[in-house]
């Protein structure tokens, strides 16, 4: 089975379960969700890597170590985790804050511009940690043997958003994940350091095919995502 078809795979099970939940949807139509981005390096772990609980009250350096620095595959890069929950519910904010925030995000440069800090706020009081915001899926520009590819990359386990924080910065190496490898056609594991994020925010009236921009989002990697789902 080629790596294409275990995306395919990928995919089908992704929409098996949109489909079960009863999420329906739409390319063409109005949608409302939450959105998280994760901003990480990854890299094929050594087979003598070993995890160092390291941290006190203020810092948190755990981390992987080992002796010989040489991961057991060539295979690393950097990779973008979307997060979204596409089953929020909405109906608790105000009227007029949504359409404040719709002019945040679909209004003037200057109306963005002067609504940002409102809307940051906002988020923290109405999405930040109101409800959990799945992994959807994975993203990268990575090397296999020294050759670059930019492709769809598969993560287990399942989870959802963390925040990164190391105590001093957005910094932080998460444990225990494994990545397809799409050459060896098997989950290997890996060292994954997340350096950057979009926190939890709302996505609000989004239509794919409208093409619409909205500065801290990847629409197009969303409308790529959701057209393979073929729901």
């Amino acid at each position: 089975m080629s790596y294409q078809d275990h995306l395919e795979h990928f995919f089908s099970l992704r929409a098996t379960s949109f489909i079960k939940e009863g999420i329906n949807l739409s390319m063409d139509k109005k949608l409302d969700f939450t959105y998280a981005k994760l901003n990480c390096s990854f890299e094929s772990l050594p087979k003598d890597a070993v995890w160092i609980e390291d941290y006190d009250e203020s810092y948190n350096n755990s981390r992987y170590e080992s002796i010989s620095e040489i991961g057991e595959y060539d295979f690393k890069g950097e990779i973008n985790l979307y997060f979204m929950n596409f089953k929020f519910d909405f109906s608790q904010i105000d009227t007029d804050e949504r359409k404040k925030y719709l002019r945040y995000l679909y209004g003037t440069e200057e109306e963005s511009g002067d609504l940002s800090d409102w809307a940051m706020l906002f988020d923290m009081d109405n999405i930040y940690n109101h409800s959990s915001i799945p992994h959807q899926f994975s993203y990268g520009n990575f090397k296999i043997d020294g050759k670059e590819f930019d492709d769809y990359l598969i993560l287990e386990p399942e989870f959802e958003y963390i925040e990164p924080w190391n105590g001093k910065s957005g910094d932080e190496e998460f444990k225990d994940f494994k990545m397809y490898h799409p050459t060896e056609n098997k989950f290997v594991p890996v060292s994954l350091y997340a350096s950057n994020e979009i926190g939890q925010c709302a996505a609000l009236e989004v239509v794919l095919n409208d093409n619409t921009s909205i500065p801290w989002m990847e629409i197009d990697k969303v409308k790529d995502y959701i057209s393979r789902l073929k729901l």
